[in-house]
């Protein structure tokens, strides 16, 4: 049996996009804006990004990079919640920016 070479064509092409990386925002340069914007990240990076990737979501989903700013740091949204979206979509999702 051998492979017609339309089908050996689409198998490279298959192969080739499955494999492809997967776009992503740059977390090293959002944990670094945060720290450079005084944003104290007391519980380590991870929950830092966590906010991040959620602001970037929450943005997608149409809420207003101002009112994910007013949800996004807890009781310290109104000075830290706009530093955290900021950097978030500078760095994180630079696709949510108009």
């Amino acid at each position: 049996m051998t492979l017609k070479p339309a089908l050996v064509a689409a198998s490279l092409v298959m192969g080739s996009l499955l494999s492809a990386p997967i776009a992503q925002g740059d977390t090293n340069g959002y944990i670094g804006r945060l720290q450079h914007d005084g944003v104290p990240m007391l519980s380590g990076t991870v929950p830092a990004v966590e906010a991040g990737m959620t602001a970037c979501a929450m943005i997608r989903d149409g809420v207003s990079p101002q009112d994910v700013a007013g949800q996004v740091a807890g009781l310290w949204s109104g000075v830290l919640g706009p530093r955290i979206v900021a950097a978030a979509q500078d760095e994180l999702c630079p696709d949510t920016l108009n």
